[in-house]
């Protein structure tokens, strides 16, 4: 069963945006079978937590995560946004050998020369990054 980790922008941006996105992706990606790895559990209170946690927690439990996975899913839908976290979990997917598939809306993104190199897939919506990996032979 493939298990798909989910990268997003979450710094800055409210409880609700992130947690109706959470459940959005994670509603495609069980309607597929298949499993989600999500640092983000959807909860007020872990959601207050990460915003006072220590960072090398965050980051060192985010990897943990990711190296559970089987596949790297990444929204990158917000034009001017500074996606640090989200790059940098890319990166650690790429050298894992976990495939990198990133959707990227009408941002632009996906003519970034550092974005085309890691992903295996690039496209516009959720919709198309979920039928991309569940036709994937990776």
């Amino acid at each position: 069963m493939r298990k798909i980790f989910f990268s997003r922008a979450m710094d800055g941006l409210e409880y609700d945006d992130i947690a109706t996105l959470s459940r959005k992706v994670r509603e495609a990606v069980e309607a597929e079978g298949m499993k989600i790895a999500n640092p983000f559990k959807g909860t007020r209170e872990s959601f207050s937590a990460y915003e006072n946690r220590d960072y090398k927690d965050v980051v060192e439990r985010d990897i943990r995560e990711l190296k559970t996975a089987n596949v790297f899913l990444c929204d990158m839908t917000i034009r001017n946004r500074n996606y640090i976290g989200t790059l940098c979990e890319m990166m650690y997917a790429y050298y894992l050998k976990i495939p990198v598939v990133i959707y990227t809306g009408d941002t632009g993104y996906e003519n970034r020369y550092w974005i085309r190199y890691h992903a295996k897939h690039i496209c516009t919506s959720l919709e198309e990054a979920i039928e991309s990996i569940r036709n994937s032979s990776w």
